[in-house]
This record gives C-alpha cells, structure tokens and sequence, in this order.
C-alpha cells in the first residue's frame, strides 16, 4: 500500500534573498550623499628651499628701489612726486600755459623719467577736489603713451587714482 507523504514532511522551498531592492536604495544612497559633499579645492604655496652659500646673490635679485610715481593734479598745475609713500619727493611742477598745464613738457619729462626707469608702469594720480574730468583726461592721455616719429610705445599704462586731496 502506498501512503502520501504528510504536509508535515513536505520539505518547505527555502525563499531566496531578493537583493535588487537594497542594492537600489545604496545607489540611490551614493548618490545623494555625492550630490550633499562639499568639495574643497586645495591650494599649494609653492616655496623654495633656501640657498645655502657663501657667494653673493645674482644681480637680477637686487631689487631696485620702487619709482612711486605721483602726480598731483589740481586746476591750475601738476606736480611730480617720486619716493616711498612716507617721504614723496616733489621732483617738478608743471604751471597751466593756455589751459594745458605745460602738458607736452609733463610728456617729455616723463618720457625721461621711462627712459631712466624703464621697468615702471604704474602712476598715481592724486587729484584735488573740484579738478574737472577734461584736465583729468588730457593729463591721463599725456601720460600713458609716447609716440613720435622715434618710437611708439606706452609710458606710465597703469594709471592708480588715490584719495582726493581737499
């Protein structure tokens, strides 16, 4: 006689792992968590070594003094001022001459002075109160290029406004 095995004895099937639910929640986890970092960008200050010798330094590390030059322009005339900034020295003054204010001398005393400091660019101007934009610009035009039938170049090309002086 043959008997049917029980319920009992029926071996249940094991469920498998279904991992496609979780391995989609990581994703979707790396994601965010991507998208949320705060990404820092690292700067790197390069220096050298120092030198380590008795010889004297090369020629070209000799820095030169700075030319600081200064022009202080009011309506009636432009002053030169050269030095360091606590200890301007007045070097010219350029008197108004039929409302140029001796502007072709300015240009060819600046034209010496880019001779003899050949690696300068930057001018200061100091303008008083109450100077007019015209004057401001005719200056700004005599000093930020030389041309003539010799050479054709920029002279003082970076031009600094300091504070107004009253």
């Amino acid at each position: 006689m043959y008997k049917k095995p029980s319920a009992k004895r029926r071996r249940k099937k094991e469920p498998d792992l279904d991992l496609v639910p979780i391995l989609d929640s990581v994703f979707i986890l790396i994601f965010f968590l991507l998208m949320s970092a705060q990404f820092i960008k690292i700067y790197e200050i390069g220096s050298d070594l120092p030198i380590l010798t008795d010889a004297p330094p090369p020629k070209e590390d000799i820095v030169e003094k700075p030319l600081n030059l200064t022009l202080k322009i009011d309506e009636q005339r432009v002053q030169v001022f050269t030095g360091e900034n606590a200890e301007l020295q007045q070097v010219s003054t350029f008197n108004e001459d039929d409302a140029n204010f001796g502007l072709q001398d300015l240009h060819d005393f600046l034209v010496d002075l880019k001779i003899k400091n050949p690696k300068e660019n930057v001018v200061a101007f100091v303008p008083t109160e109450g100077v007019s934009y015209d004057v401001l610009v005719r200056v700004m035009d005599k000093v930020r290029w030389h041309k003539d039938e010799h050479s054709d170049g920029p002279l003082f090309n970076q031009i600094v406004f300091d504070n107004l002086v009253e």
